[in-house]
């Protein structure tokens, strides 16, 4: 029962973290482009949801779009975690979010560049946090073949989704 409060405690503080405040970040890495799949952030009959394909191949660029209106439905966060778990304090202290909701750090990029790793209780994994229409991000799918990767929306953990890692 402690652990279920904690986790409800930590989840509330992360979505009112994130929602609070206006925030600055690295402009131009959000803004890359490249070719390859995108998983996109939508709301789909009032619904919020991750639309994207169900198996990418190691090595290929992978765009992750916010298509939701922020203003509207709040901020998001693409992040890779294991299955049924949502380690949400340390996703909190590996954005640098501060007690006033201020997001110091708005990619995570943790073990080899690129989206390979998950966040743990033990470990920090890879995360992107995006409050504006129409941002995108684009990273190299660098985890294994044979590996499912799972993510989810610390902010709305409702909207979750994985894909496959497939060989080039």
């Amino acid at each position: 029962m402690r652990g279920s409060s904690r986790r409800v405690r930590w989840a509330g503080l992360l979505t009112a973290a994130v929602v609070a405040v206006g925030f600055g970040g690295n402009a131009a890495a959000e803004q890359q482009r490249g070719g390859g799949p995108t998983i996109q952030m939508v709301e789909q009959n009032g619904e919020l949801d991750f639309a994207g394909p169900t198996s990418i191949a190691q090595g290929q660029t992978l765009r992750i779009t916010n298509n939701t209106d922020p203003q509207q439905v709040g901020p998001h966060t693409f992040t890779l975690v294991k299955k049924g778990r949502k380690p949400y304090a340390r996703i909190i202290r590996a954005h640098e979010v501060d007690q006033n909701g201020n997001v110091g750090r708005r990619t995570v990029d943790s073990g080899r560049t690129g989206w390979n790793r998950v966040f743990t209780f033990q470990h920090r994994g890879d995360s992107w946090y995006v409050d504006e229409e129409g941002k995108s991000q684009t990273r190299v799918v660098s985890a294994a073949p044979g590996r499912t990767i799972r993510y989810f929306c610390a902010i709305h953990p409702f909207m979750k989704g994985q894909f496959d890692v497939v060989g080039p």
